[in-house]
This record gives structure tokens, sequence and C-alpha cells, in this order.
């Protein structure tokens, strides 16, 4: 049983540095709080995932202007009803090997598991819609000036209490601290489920349950009901546990070697800003300092 998640297991060399150099440029805040009211079992709860998910009849996230310009991410949402299954989706992300979602959208959006929660009297409701951003945004102006504010509103229509928010990549995992303490200083309680626990709580988030499984795939393997649900439930009762602004849980889940060998989790080409990289080394030193530079 893992004690202590490691954030660094899953990544490789350039993730692990600009991981650490971003934890660094992160400078203590006040972080926002609002307390659960009432038990779990009364809360109507959303989910938010970073992973890309498109309705196959929805417009897709725009991955063309993201290669043109690989400093840039889709800063736009999408809804997804809370009967989406994988047969009604795609993913648009970039950094992530998007078929474990395909074939289970569960891994990263588990709404057949929180649904089965309501049915066993766990939760009180599951939240008719959820929600999806491309995590990969190293500019968030427009994901926290219109994006948050918009989809907060359809939090306050659907009467929310809980919301909990899943990322699925490096970048991911600093964005979506952005997105989840604006929506708990817009009165809804929160929290992250992040394989990197080291830098989203290095955003100030107000709950954290770091999970030791790779990105992607954060509530486990496809297909696998139990130990998707106990991930979700154990991260979920937390709430109710959790009485102090920063409060972190290390999840006891283990990820065997094994599935560690089969499961081929970065992404099937690699990435837009990483090709660029590689031919403008000059600019390696922007990403560490989350310093987007200036486009021609």
């Amino acid at each position: 049983m893992t004690e202590h998640v490691d954030s660094y297991r899953f990544l490789d060399a350039l993730s692990r540095q600009m991981v650490k150099s971003w934890i660094s440029l992160n400078q203590p805040q006040p972080i926002p709080w609002t307390p659960l009211t009432k038990p779990l079992s009364e809360c109507t709860v959303a989910l938010i995932s970073t992973g890309g998910i498109v309705l196959k009849k929805d417009r897709p996230f725009d991955l063309w202007d993201e290669r043109k310009n690989p400093w840039w991410g889709d800063p736009s949402y999408r809804i997804i009803p809370r009967d989406t299954t994988a047969q009604d989706i795609r993913i648009f992300h970039l950094h992530i090997n998007p078929a474990f979602v395909e074939q289970d959208i569960n891994c990263v959006l588990p709404l057949q598991r929180l649904s089965e929660m309501e049915t066993r009297g766990e939760i009180g409701h599951c939240a008719e819609s959820h929600y999806s951003y491309m995590g990969y945004i190293l500019e968030p102006k427009t994901l926290l000036e219109k994006t948050v504010p918009d989809i907060i509103e359809h939090l306050r229509q659907e009467q929310v209490d809980v919301v909990m928010l899943i990322p699925v990549g490096s970048v991911c995992c600093w964005s979506v601290g952005l997105v989840q303490r604006q929506i708990e200083a817009a009165g809804f309680t929160t929290i992250s489920l992040s394989y990197i626990p080291d830098l989203t709580a290095s955003v100030g988030v107000p709950r954290l349950a770091g999970v030791e499984h790779p990105g992607g795939m954060s509530l486990g393997i496809p297909d696998d009901v139990e130990g998707q649900t106990t991930v979700l439930r154990t991260a979920l009762h937390a709430v109710e546990t959790m009485t102090e602004p920063g409060s972190i849980l290390d999840l006891p889940f283990d990820w065997p070697e094994e599935l560690k060998k089969k499961f081929y989790t970065y992404p099937p080409q690699t990435s837009p800003i990483r090709v660029h990289l590689m031919h403008h080394r000059e600019q390696y030193v922007n990403l560490l300092k989350r310093d987007v530079p200036e486009q021609e």
C-alpha cells in the first residue's frame, strides 16, 4: 500500500524539471475555503476533467492552433451529460494517450461510478452536467476569466454542492489548481484528484487527494469497476473529514510495475511543445519559468 504519493514516478526527465521549477515559482497565498455544510449523502456532486473530452456530436477542442503555436492551448470547455459513455465521446488532447479514456471514460471522468454511488445512497445526486476542458493551458487568462465563470454559472443552476476536479497531464495538474481555487471561492466545496499532488498543492488548493496512478488513468485501468469505485469513494468521502484549507490526503493505492509496463500512458506522438523545444532549445528556460514567449 502506498503511504506517500510520489509526484514524479510517472514523469520523464523534462516533466520532472518543469514540475520542480513550477513549484518553486508558486508563492504562498490565502486559500479559499467553502466548508461542507451537510453530509455527502445529501450533496449533489459534479465532476470536471482536464482530459479534452468531447461528445462526438460536439465541437472538438482546437488542436490545430496548438500545433501551429505550441505555447497555446484551447481554453474552452464542454458539457458532458451524466449518462455519457465511452461510445459517445472523442478525446482531443495532445499530451496523453487517449486510448484508455476512449475505451472507458471512467478512467478520468467517472460518470458511471458516481451514478452508482448515487444509487447506493453514498451521495445525494450525481449532477446532470459535468465538464471537460483541455488542461494544457500555459496562459490561463481566458480560462479563468471566461471558461470558469461559465462553468460556475452552470454549477449554480444545477444546485451543485461538491465538485471533484481530475487532471490528466503534468500542465493540467497546475491549471486544475487555478480552476479549483476559483470554484471554491464561488461557494462550492471542491477536491482535486491529482497524480502530481506536489504541483497541484503548490497552487494553494483547498483540498487535494493524491493518487499514484499515471496521467490519463487517475481512477484506474479501463473497466476496473471495483478499483475505480474505491478511488472515487475514498477521495469524495475525504471531503467530509477535511476541516482546514490546504488539506491533503495521500490515497493508499498501488500501481504495480507490471501495469506500468502494460499500459503505455505517454501520447502516441511527441507533443507540439516538445517538438518545438527540440528546434528552439533557447526557449527551454521559458518553459521552466512558465514565461510564454511573444509570438511573431
